[in-house]
Order: structure tokens, then C-alpha cells, then sequence
């Protein structure tokens, strides 16, 4: 049976618990590892996720998609306090949603200097797949404005908030200790080094069969200068000090 566009599902005044606990919602922070886990959710109505995850994307403005039963939502947060659905996800931070009463909600962190390198080089890898065809389709094109050859003006020029998007994405203030307050309440929280067995974890603990999956790996490896890295660190020390706080806590 193939994906089928979704209708309106309203979510009753009244939600059992039963319902409510069968809703996943993912708060993606950018290469984290995050499309591995949307495709674990995604291959359980599909065979091919990958081409299902393009089809997820196709469908704007909702980028709602219904398989053998199961409601994905991609991206748009619009409309997700009002619908019954199986797996969401967004790049949306979360002091800006209101999701559905008591859905699980799924996380996932990587070391902020690796975070950072590999963002770099993601754009990087666009601006090349750009000049080899114009016509490329990319979500994050409007962040090629800070894909600078010049390393130290890609510093410069990137918002705090996306080179801090991991604590920004749980602290509107970039505030260590407020982020890992707010992460504490996130209902699972996988680490990127750590990725197949997170999986794993969360398979067992929701009882459902998610299988490992790994996609979205950037192939692009530019090579850093000592001044970015000695840079890139000092730019990133609040976000190092989320990750003690999430260690100390036993969150990673």
C-alpha cells in the first residue's frame, strides 16, 4: 500500500493514555544523527525510508504522510497539538511548540565541536552540489550564506543560535542550566557516538522494533585550522557546560 496524504485526525478533549502513549515526537537538532532516528521510525512502514523521508518532504505546506495506518509529520509544527499522528518531527525549538499532552518526546546530542565541524562541512557539501546542479533542493539553502571558504568568517557570521543549537533548541536565552532543565523533562535522550544503542534502548523501553538505521552522513571532510578550533571551542564553552550538566545528571 503506498503513503497517502493525511486527513484531519482532532485529538479528542479526553485522551486516554493508551492514545497518547503510541505518539513520538523528535526535537531535531542539526546533525546530531537526527535523520537516523527518523528513518528507524520511518522504516517501520516502509521498506525504503529514504524514499519515503522525499516523499515526507514533497508534501508541503503539511508534510503529512499516512501509511499502513501510521501518521508522519515532518517539519511543519502547525498542526501537531490538534492531530493524532504515529512520528513528528522539527527543527523547531522547544520553547516555540505545544505539543499533544504527554507524547514521548526523543532528543539527541553530539559533542558541540564535532556538532559544529559537521555542520560546516554539511553546507559546504551543498554549496558543491549547487555547482555541479543549479537546480539542487536543499532545506538548509538559506544557510549557505554563511558557507565561507574563510573559516574564521563562518564563525563570525553564523547566529549564536545555530552555533549553539543545541542549547538554544532547550533555552531561548542560551542558558546552560535552563537547557538542562528542560532537557531533563525530554523523555529519551540519545547521543550521536552513541546512536546504535540508543536505538536499541528506546526500542526496548517502547516496546516497539526499531532496527539502527544510518543516513545522512555528511562525505565532505574539510580540514580545520588550529585558530578555528581554538575559536570554535571558546564560542561553544556554553553549550560544553550543558553537556557536563546533562552528564552529571545521567542524561548522556
Amino acid at each position: 500500500m503506498g503513503a497517502t496524504q493525511c486527513e484531519n485526525h482532532i485529538i479528542p478533549a479526553q485522551k486516554s493514555h493508551s492514545l497518547v502513549s503510541k505518539m513520538y515526537y523528535l526535537y531535531h537538532i542539526r546533525k546530531t544523527g537526527g535523520r537516523s532516528i527518523i528513518h528507524s521510525f520511518l522504516a517501520l512502514a516502509t521498506n525504503n525510508p529514504g524514499t519515503f523521508y522525499k516523499q515526507l518532504a514533497k508534501q508541503p505546506p503539511e508534510h503529512c504522510l499516512k501509511k499502513d495506518g501510521k501518521i508522519f509529520i515532518g517539519w511543519n509544527t502547525s498542526t501537531l497539538k490538534h492531530r493524532n499522528f504515529f512520528f513528528a518531527f522539527s527543527h523547531d525549538s522547544a520553547h516555540t511548540l505545544t505539543l499533544p499532552y504527554q507524547i514521548f518526546t526523543i532528543t539527541c546530542f553530539r559533542d558541540p565541536l564535532a556538532r559544529l565541524k559537521s555542520y560546516y562541512n554539511h553546507l559546504m557539501e551543498i554549496k558543491q552540489d549547487i555547482k555541479k546542479n543549479p537546480n539542487h533542493v536543499h532545506a538548509n539553502l538559506p544557510d549557505l550564506v554563511w558557507a565561507h571558504n574563510n573559516q574564521m568568517k563562518f564563525l563570525k557570521d553564523v547566529p549564536r543560535q545555530h552555533l549553539l543549537n543545541q542549547l538554544f533548541m532547550f533555552s531561548k536565552q542560551m542558558q546552560p542550566k535552563e537547557a538542562a532543565d528542560n532537557i531533563s523533562k525530554v523523555d529519551f535522550v540519545l547521543q550521536t557516538e552513541k546512536m546504535t544503542a540508543g536505538i536499541k534502548r528506546l526500542s526496548r523501553l517502547t516496546k516497539i522494533e526499531l532496527q539502527p538505521q544510518h543516513t545522512g552522513i555528511t562525505k565532505t571532510k574539510c580540514k580545520f585550522s588550529d585558530d578555528f578550533l581554538a575559536k570554535a571551542k571558546h564560542i561553544l564553552e556554553p553549550e560544553f557546560d550543558l553537556m557536563r550538566r546533562l552528564t552529571d545528571r545521567g542524561l548522556l
